[in-house]
């Protein structure tokens, strides 16, 4: 990739030649097991900003690390900065797919995807559920292991702060015992 000179944001040109630097240097900052994501030449030839698609590649890089770190993409709403770009990414999603304007495009849909983004919370709560109901029919309890994304979603739901707010999803909860243990 040619660096442009036309870029009007220092903090553009600042990201092309940090790329462009690594790459002569073959110094890659990697996040375990994987590459840092960039955009291709030709996403940045066809965006109208290149400060924005820098941009969004920085937080999918951040959602990458919470990613490889948590081994789910379902970051808290109130994360500030992270949480609040993820729940966009699904809105934009959803544009992207009724046809309306937006920034969203399938290399971008492709690499949350590749990270198992899950595009609907609502069905990933049921999936959780069901994944639970199952663990207490074959170990006769609600403790489960705290790794893995039914323990991770376990400790969430204990949690005081994350607990569903929904008095439906508690109720069903309470009704298989999972606060009891």
């Amino acid at each position: 990739m040619k660096l442009n000179n036309s870029l009007e944001h220092k903090e553009c040109r600042d990201f092309l030649h940090f790329i462009e630097d690594s790459k002569k240097r073959h110094v890659r900052h990697r996040i375990r097991r994987g590459k840092t994501l960039e955009p291709t030449g030709e996403e940045l030839a066809k965006t109208n900003s290149k400060r924005a698609l820098l941009g969004w590649y920085k937080k999918c890089n951040e959602l990458k690390v919470y990613w490889k770190k948590n081994g789910h993409c379902d970051v808290p709403r109130n994360d500030p900065k992270l949480g609040v770009w993820v729940k966009n990414q699904r809105g934009h999603k959803k544009r992207h797919e009724a046809g309306l304007k937006t920034a969203m495009n399938d290399e971008k849909l492709q690499h949350l995807s590749d990270m198992d983004f899950q595009w609907s919370v609502i069905a990933e709560w049921d999936q959780r559920y069901e994944e639970l109901k199952n663990f207490k029919d074959e170990h006769g309890h609600c403790r489960i292991p705290c790794k893995g994304k039914l323990g991770i979603w376990g400790m969430h739901q204990r949690s005081t702060a994350n607990r569903p707010k929904s008095s439906e999803k508690i109720a069903k909860l309470e009704a298989i015992g999972f606060f009891d243990s």
